[in-house]
């Protein structure tokens, strides 16, 4: 498989990075990623990973465009009301980049999968967390480790924003060994309840994407989490190691 003299063209300007270059394009190319939620944090993630070239994007969503939803993600128009969020999203990212491919599931990450969704999240090289609740959150982390796939993950509520890359080798950290199921769950809030401050979700939905391509070209630095606090516009970056107590050491 080879570059296209439009696909040269389209992605020129990463080609002059040293991390990408030819080689680094074709790993983008020959990449596939699951992404969990078209919301506010899915919306720059897709569209900076389509972009960008990344070959195969699956998108899950079991929502459909509601105008409330206008205020933040942006990748949705007043046309898009009524209509299911992942084919939505999927047509948004087709017309800024038709030299990828697009599948969706309109619906929630689940337990019950069929076998087209399990091969699918097996042949991710990414599983991507964009989802607004701990439910899922977890359930991406048991796959992520199931599968020995590579887990980013994002939240943003308020002011406030957590960015990370998690079980990219079997001495990393994983979700649960940051967040404890027995604490997060009681402490649950959405942003219907609580509010979410607009630009926050790009800043955090662009950390995700530079992440996610950095850890498919095989440049990443794992173990570390982003945290942001936009009412005072605050950033900090700290280290995170395994819980020894936690389930993945088992």
């Amino acid at each position: 498989m080879m570059l296209t003299d439009d696909e040269l063209l389209r992605y020129s300007r990463h080609l002059l990075l040293d991390e990408f270059g030819i080689e680094g394009q074709m790993k983008l190319k020959e990449s596939q990623v699951t992404l969990i939620g078209c919301g506010g944090l899915g919306h720059p993630v897709a569209l900076y990973l389509a972009a960008a070239g990344v070959g195969s994007i699956h998108l899950y969503d079991a929502d459909t465009v509601e105008v409330s939803n206008l205020q933040r993600q942006v990748g949705f128009t007043t046309d898009d009301i009524g209509q299911a969020k992942a084919q939505s999203l999927k047509k948004r990212l087709l017309s800024l980049n038709p030299l990828i491919n697009v599948k969706t599931w309109d619906k929630n990450l689940g337990i019950d999968m069929s076998e087209e969704e399990v091969q699918a999240l097996k042949s991710s090289q990414l599983i991507i967390d964009c989802s607004d609740n701990f439910e899922t959150r977890y359930l991406a982390n048991c796959l992520s480790l199931q599968y020995k796939t590579p887990l980013v993950m994002g939240a943003a509520i308020e002011y406030q924003g957590l960015a990370a890359l998690l079980n990219m080798t079997s001495q990393s950290p994983c979700y649960a060994c940051i967040f404890d199921e027995e604490d997060q769950a009681p402490a649950q809030v959405r942003c219907s309840e609580a509010g979410v401050f607009a630009p926050l979700l790009g800043i955090v939905g662009s950390t995700l994407a530079s992440l996610s391509l950095h850890a498919l070209l095989g440049h990443h630095q794992p173990d570390k989490l982003y945290s942001w606090d936009l009412k005072h516009h605050r950033i900090r970056q700290s280290s995170i190691e395994q819980n020894p107590r936690c389930s993945c050491q088992a």
